[in-house]
């Protein structure tokens, strides 16, 4: 049973947390209000993922995702943001930190985002001695509108990202957030043609949209291409889907403080945080993320 720690010191928000997640029997949930006692139950035993405000009033973020990390190495970390992601909040997405989830959003975000995340834990072996023989790859995947395959994808591209050691030893879950949200940007947005304004008749409105659209031609006959190129140097990611496109320039930044709030911005923000690289064709269509080893940054 995933034991899912909270530490939160706006009640309203931490009790909703609760109450989403004591709907799963599968869910260990324990809610503190502070971060020196989300530490002490660090100190006591593992967690499977760490939920956080990003302002506790007795630790700010970066000394609460160091303190946790040191505690337990590997942990997810997913913080609390009252607005858009600050300078602080971007500072632990670069040391490692899984996601962030605005609190407007959290009704909304955070049990999907919990999810996934433990998805991505449950790691998978390709075969060590197989891979050890593997010098470069070059692999495209052809997806149908079903998300349930996202997760097998995501670990294959993240078992050669491992190969080729251009995983850092905690940032395993981060990447793998970025290429959730490059699928699902690619799904939802692209082949399924729902525009994020779209979220503000309401996330039951949209949630309805996708179903009638995955069921309905041309929408759910639309694939996903995954590319992967990977060497010793580096590793290149690329997801297209079928839809019309977008302008990338008009999708506005979640850090800036007239876009609080907006539906829109946060998947791609996260691949810019996670990733070295990241571009779109002049379409809109096809993303390309790339991921280099650190002598190939350094050199």
């Amino acid at each position: 049973m995933p034991r899912i720690l909270v530490a939160d010191d706006v009640h309203s928000d931490r009790t909703l947390i609760v109450r989403l997640f004591d709907k799963r029997p599968f869910s260990d949930v324990i809610a503190v209000e502070s971060g020196e006692e989300v530490l002490e139950l660090l100190e006591a035993g593992p967690a499977d993922v760490l939920l956080a405000g990003s302002s506790l009033p007795d630790i700010d973020a970066a000394t609460l995702f160091e303190e946790a990390r040191k505690r337990q190495p590997a942990l997810p970390i997913v913080f609390l943001t009252r607005e858009g992601p600050d300078e602080t909040v971007v500072k632990v997405l670069h040391l490692g930190a899984a996601s962030y989830v605005p609190r407007s959003r959290i009704a909304r975000s955070v049990e999907d985002t919990v999810v996934r995340i433990l998805s991505l834990c449950e790691k998978t072996a390709l075969g060590t001695r197989l891979l050890d023989t593997m010098s470069a790859s070059s692999t495209v995947f052809m997806l149908p509108g079903d998300p349930s395959l996202f997760s097998d994808v995501i670990h294959y591209l993240l078992e050669l990202m491992d190969h080729y050691e251009l995983l850092g030893s905690m940032d395993r879950i981060s990447v793998g957030v970025a290429i959730q949200e490059a699928l699902l940007n690619a799904w939802v947005h692209g082949n399924l043609d729902i525009a994020s304004s779209s979220k503000k008749e309401g996330f039951k409105t949209f949630d309805r949209l996708i179903e009638e659209r995955r069921k309905a031609a041309p929408f759910g006959d639309r694939k996903i291409t995954v590319r992967s190129e990977f060497n010793p140097a580096q590793g290149k990611i690329e997801v297209e889907d079928e839809g019309a496109g977008f302008d990338v320039a008009a999708v506005p930044d979640p850090t800036l403080p007239e876009n609080v709030g907006r539906p829109s911005g946060r998947g791609l923000f996260l691949m810019r945080q996670f990733f070295d690289e990241v571009s779109y064709n002049d379409t809109g269509n096809r993303v390309t993320l790339v991921k280099r080893t650190p002598e190939e940054l350094n050199g």
